[in-house]
């Protein structure tokens, strides 16, 4: 199990740092031809990746084709609740979320390959920008690992952070967006923060930021928080998941069933 010490201060101390110091997410900045063709793939970064997927028992990149992930909230929007969670994927490109929330709109969405889809309150469809679809929740984040270190379009950095508590390590993953333009200065881009207990190599957090709707190179600090690892089919996966938006837990989640490489496809991502 992996203790999170001081969880509320560290939530805390994650989203200010996130503001005052770490890269905005979805930005949209003025780009060289060089930074615009370079990406960097830092040895160190790889390495710990690996050995985080070492020490979730995971042998192979290609071990999990698609997951179910069956579970409960208990918190959310900051209100105590209990009702159902499904959490489906195949790879990091599709995923598909279902939580139904007694007295509030189902938080349902669907994205595939950086598009995306959700429910409103009227059960019509709505769009999802790709900086959103990408950013998303990443409650079961071994595709994100994964995908990391196969797609060689996916820059990955080992960062050297002063304000970082001791016993953790930091990594950022960064994919373009389809908005990609650098021959028109832009860089547009998500980047998701990956912290790592030193000893055990297990991820601990995933930082990232939600773009506003109404300004997507805006965004706020997003953080999970995960715990309560135990094994599942010989993998070490987390249990629990606490998220947080700007400082605040929002919602607390208990993962309770899973099940892999049953054969999804892309008919089973769509918002009915």
């Amino acid at each position: 199990m992996v203790r999170i010490c001081r969880f509320s201060r560290a939530i805390f101390l994650v989203a200010l740092l996130f503001e005052c110091h770490l890269t905005g997410v979805a930005q949209v900045e003025p780009a060289t031809r060089s930074e615009a063709s370079t990406i960097v793939r830092d040895p160190r970064a790889i390495a710990l990746i690996q050995s985080a997927l070492a020490a979730a028992g995971i042998k192979d990149t290609d071990s999990i084709s698609d997951f179910v992930v069956g579970g409960a909230v208990t918190l959310w929007d900051g209100q105590e609740i209990s009702a159902p969670l499904t959490y489906k994927g195949i790879g990091d490109d599709h995923r598909s979320l279902e939580v139904k929330a007694p007295g509030s709109e189902a938080r349902n969405f669907v994205v595939q390959a950086d598009r995306g889809s959700a429910t409103s309150g009227d059960g019509s469809l709505r769009s999802i920008p790709s900086e959103i679809a990408i950013e998303g929740a990443n409650y079961f984040f071994i595709p994100l690992l994964t995908h990391a270190l196969v797609d060689l379009g996916i820059e990955i950095r080992y960062l050297t952070n002063p304000y970082l508590s001791n016993g953790l390590e930091e990594i950022s993953v960064t994919r373009r967006l389809p908005t990609w333009r650098p021959e028109l200065g832009k860089l547009a881009s998500v980047t998701h923060y990956i912290y790592f207990d030193q000893n055990d190599h297990l991820v601990t957090r995933i930082v990232s930021g939600t773009p506003l709707p109404s300004d997507l190179n805006k965004t706020i600090p997003h953080v999970l928080v995960f715990s309560d690892y135990r094994p599942e089919h010989g993998w070490l996966i987390p249990h629990h998941v606490d998220e947080a938006y700007v400082g605040k837990v929002r919602n607390r989640i208990n993962l309770t069933t899973f099940q892999f490489n049953s054969g999804l496809t892309s008919s089973d991502f769509s918002l009915r």
